[in-house]
Order: structure tokens, then C-alpha cells, then sequence
């Protein structure tokens, strides 16, 4: 039986204080940026922005797939995606959404906190400035060590905030499984199923098959 549906409170959901520019970094990036600070080359600098800029890239792509799972959770919550089917077919349309419009969406069933919801927008805006413009922002700044500097802070600021972005909206949909039933175990589950899945393909491209 599916459970009656509302929305979730706020409990759990506030952050104690809201997002600064400028929070400390956790060793891993610090890492990244000690590095930079030992390169003597231009092009090994160049290198290690462009890295960094697939990291910032993969950190708010995660962050985005949890907003579109805590949608499809709200989905089977409501009842409205029981069949696989249904579920991948909501699944595909979701990826072909903004963030903003989703975030939008995830907003009218959670209620957030001004701290959290706050986190979620500033999230949104700094994801949407590294997919449209990020380098042309920096056109007088990437072509000198010092400018390039710049641009390997602002990413790795981007990073930081993305995992705390994703952290929080993880919290979302930890709520929202316990609240339809599903527990560790099918989580674990789902793991090891998407685990062979890929274990498959990996056997079937080194002996030159197409995977199924």
C-alpha cells in the first residue's frame, strides 16, 4: 500500500548556517591547488585548469541527477510511477530538463530551509555561469599564470560547493525513501545489480562484443 503523500518538513532539512564565498577547501582540493603552485610550465598549468574544469563539471552533474531522483522518488511516492516503464520513461524526460526547472519542481513538495534553499539556488547559478561562458569570462585571465590562478580557485570553490549542494539534496532524498519504504537493502540491491551491469559490458568489450 502506498503511503498518503505530504510534503516534507523542514526538520533535518536546515542548514545551521548559510553557504560563504570563501570556506575552507577540504584537503582534496587544497591538494590540486599546491600542485598548480609547483608548475613552472604554461601548458602543465593549462592542463591542470582544464582538469579541474572537468571535476567542477562532474560535481554538478551529480549534484543534478540527485535532483532528478528525489523527483522520481516523489513519483513513486505519489503512485504515478509503479511500472519500470513509467519510471524510465519519467527518467529520460527528466534529463532532458533544465536544473532550474527541476529544482523548481523538487520545491513544490520540499519545503527547504533559507540557509538550504539558498545553498540550491547559488548552486544552480554557479553551475549554469560553468556551462555557458565560464571561459569566456576569463579570456584576459587564462592566457597569464596569475589569471589562470584565478580560474583554478573559482573552480575548485565551484567543486566544494557542488558536493555540499549534492550532500544536502542526498539528505532530500534519504527522507523521501524512508517515507515510501525503501530501505538499505534495496539500495544495496540496486548496487550490485547496476555493478554486474557493468561488470558485463567491461567482459564484453574485451573480447570484442557488443554488449547487450
Amino acid at each position: 500500500m502506498i503511503p498518503e503523500w505530504k510534503p516534507i518538513e523542514e526538520v533535518g532539512l536546515e542548514m545551521d548556517s548559510p553557504h560563504t564565498h570563501g570556506e575552507d577547501l577540504p584537503r582534496s582540493l587544497l591538494s590540486i591547488r599546491d600542485e598548480f603552485d609547483k608548475l613552472t610550465d604554461e601548458a602543465d598549468q593549462n592542463k591542470l585548469v582544464y582538469a579541474a574544469t572537468g571535476l567542477a563539471l562532474n560535481a554538478a552533474q551529480c549534484f543534478e541527477v540527485e535532483i532528478q531522483l528525489v523527483i522520481l522518488i516523489v513519483g513513486k511516492a505519489r503512485g504515478t510511477l509503479a511500472s519500470v516503464q513509467a519510471y524510465e520513461e519519467a527518467d529520460a524526460k527528466l534529463s532532458a530538463q533544465t536544473l532550474g526547472r527541476l529544482l523548481r519542481e523538487v520545491q513544490q513538495v520540499v519545503k527547504f530551509g533559507d540557509n538550504g534553499r539558498a545553498l540550491l539556488e547559488l548552486a544552480l547559478e554557479k553551475r549554469n555561469s560553468l556551462v555557458h561562458g565560464f571561459f569566456q569570462h576569463y579570456s584576459f585571465e587564462f592566457p597569464i599564470r596569475s589569471g589562470r590562478k584565478i580560474m583554478l580557485d573559482d573552480l575548485l570553490e565551484r567543486i566544494a560547493l557542488f558536493k555540499k549542494a549534492d550532500g544536502f539534496a542526498q539528505i532530500v532524498t534519504k527522507q523521501m525513501m524512508e517515507h515510501i519504504g525503501f530501505t538499505e537493502e534495496h539500495i544495496a540491491k540496486a548496487l550490485a545489480e547496476n555493478k554486474a551491469e557493468l561488470e558485463k559490458k567491461e567482459r564484453a568489450r574485451s573480447e570484442g562484443r557488443a554488449p547487450n
